[in-house]
C-alpha cells in the first residue's frame, strides 16, 4: 500500500481547492487501497475533510517564506514518522527539504509571462527559478493544459523525465441542470473572472462598444477585484464610452446567481493575456453558452468548437464575434451545440485520468 502525502500549504483561493478537491476526489476513487495525507496550514484541516483525507496541521499561516522555512525544517522527519512514499504538490514547484519522489502540478503562468511590474519582479523572479528546478527535478510534471506544458518547455527548457496533461474539471453540479434555456431567453454578453489587470477587461469594453448590438444588450462583469485601481480604470473605460447604462460591474456573485448568469446568457467573453485554463468558460459551455475568448493562452485549447477564438488585443475581432453570436442565430445554435459537446471533456472524473495513471506507475 502506497502514502501519498499532498502539501496543500500553496493553496490559498477557491480556484485552488477546488482543483484539487476534485483531483483528491478522484484519486480516492481509483486508489482504494492508498493512504492519504493532507499537508494543510493552521486552522485550514477543512480542506482535507472535503478531500475526504486525513489532515495534518503545519504551525505556518499564507507567507511564502514562513512555509519554506517549515518544510525545510520538519519536512524530513514528519514524511518518516507517517511513513509516505511520495508528494504530491499543485504549486508548480518542489516543496523545499522533501525527500520523496515528488509529483508537482504546473498550473500558474503569471511568473513566466513577463508582466510583473514594481515590486512583483523580485518575487516572480524567484518563483520562475522554483519552476525551472521543478521542471529538471520533479520525478512527475502534470501541466493543466497543453499549453502550460509548452510554456515550461520554452521558458525552462526541455524536460526529460516522465509528464502528463491532466485538465480540471468544473463542478459536477454544472451537469446536472435542466436543458439549457431557449435563445429566446437569452440577452446578455457575461464576463466571469478575477478581475486582475492581465484579464484585459477593457478589452471586452472596447469590443462590446464597437459591436452592433442592440441598446437593450449587457456586458455584465462578475467576479472579484483585487486592485481597486484596476476598477477604477475600467470604470472610465465604460464612461469614455458612454456605456454606463449598460455595463453592469456585479463584483463577486454567489454560485447561484453566477449558474443563472451562464445560463440566460447569450456568451461568455474573456479576452485574457494570461490564462492557464479557464475554468469560468467552460461553465458557461456546460449551460449551451458560446465563448469569445482571446489567442495566445490556453483558452483557445480549452474552449474548443464551442469557442470563437480572436487575436490577443484586437478589439474590433472581438467586436465582430459579439456580433455575429447576438444576431446570427445559425451560428449561435452551432457554437452552442459544440459548447455543450466540449464541456463534457471537463469533467473530473475524465480529467484526473493522466495523473491517476502516473501516481500508479511510481508505485511500480
Amino acid at each position: 500500500m502506497s502514502h501519498l502525502l499532498i502539501d496543500a500549504l500553496s493553496v490559498n483561493n477557491f480556484s485552488g481547492r477546488h482543483v484539487l478537491a476534485g483531483h483528491m476526489r478522484q484519486m480516492r476513487l481509483a486508489l482504494p487501497d492508498w493512504r492519504f495525507t493532507m499537508l494543510v496550514q493552521r486552522s485550514q484541516s477543512q480542506l482535507a475533510h472535503e478531500c475526504g483525507v486525513m489532515p495534518m496541521e503545519a504551525p505556518v499561516g499564507a507567507g511564502a517564506m514562513a512555509r519554506v522555512r517549515f518544510t525545510l525544517r520538519h519536512l524530513p522527519r514528519w514524511t518518516r514518522e507517517i511513513g509516505a512514499d511520495f508528494l504530491f504538490t499543485p504549486a508548480g514547484m518542489l516543496t523545499a527539504g522533501c525527500p520523496l519522489p515528488q509529483v508537482v502540478l504546473a498550473q500558474n503562468p503569471w511568473p513566466l509571462m513577463g508582466l510583473a511590474r514594481g515590486t512583483e519582479r523580485l518575487r516572480t523572479y524567484l518563483q520562475t527559478r522554483a519552476f525551472a528546478a521543478a521542471q529538471r527535478q520533479a520525478r512527475v510534471m502534470v501541466y493543466n493544459s497543453r499549453y502550460m506544458q509548452a510554456l515550461y518547455m520554452d521558458k525552462l527548457g526541455q524536460r526529460n523525465g516522465s509528464s502528463v496533461i491532466a485538465y480540471q474539471g468544473i463542478d459536477e453540479r454544472y451537469f446536472e441542470q435542466p436543458a439549457p434555456i431557449a435563445l429566446s431567453a437569452r440577452r446578455d454578453l457575461v464576463l466571469v473572472s478575477v478581475m486582475a489587470a492581465h484579464k484585459a477587461v477593457e478589452d471586452a469594453v472596447a469590443a462590446f462598444a464597437r459591436a452592433k448590438l442592440g441598446s437593450e444588450t449587457r456586458l455584465r462583469l462578475m467576479g472579484p477585484w483585487p486592485e481597486h485601481a484596476y476598477r477604477q480604470r475600467v470604470e472610465r473605460a465604460v464612461a469614455a464610452h458612454g456605456l454606463l447604462d449598460r455595463v453592469v460591474i456585479e463584483g463577486e456573485v454567489g454560485q447561484a446567481q453566477l449558474l443563472s448568469a451562464y445560463r440566460e446568457a447569450r456568451a461568455f467573453v474573456l479576452l485574457s493575456r494570461c490564462e492557464s485554463f479557464g475554468i469560468p468558460a467552460i461553465e458557461a459551455q456546460s449551460q449551451g453558452t458560446p465563448t469569445i475568448v482571446a489567442s495566445g493562452t490556453a483558452a483557445p485549447e480549452v474552449a474548443g468548437g464551442g469557442g470563437m477564438i480572436v487575436p490577443a488585443g484586437d478589439t474590433f475581432a472581438a467586436a465582430q464575434a459579439m456580433t455575429t453570436l447576438m444576431s446570427d442565430d445559425t451560428s449561435w445554435h452551432r457554437y452552442s451545440s459544440a459548447a455543450l459537446d466540449n464541456a463534457c471533456r471537463f469533467r473530473f472524473s475524465r480529467c484526473s485520468g493522466p495523473l491517476i495513471d502516473a501516481l500508479r506507475d511510481l508505485s511500480g
